[in-house]
């Protein structure tokens, strides 16, 4: 029984792991430099940051 427990976990934990990746990698980051400088355009949706 624990060395079934043992691999659910591991499995349940890679699963876990796989699903947050994508969510990690939806940012952008602008860095600007300069005199009046600013990012503009338009967005429509839910939770969008610029």
């Amino acid at each position: 029984m624990t060395r079934t427990s043992i691999i659910a976990t591991a499995f349940a934990a890679i699963v876990g792991f796989t699903a947050v990746a994508p969510a990690m990698a939806n940012d952008v980051n602008i860095e600007q430099y300069g005199w009046r400088n600013s990012a503009g355009g338009a967005q429509h949706g839910y939770r969008n940051r610029v």
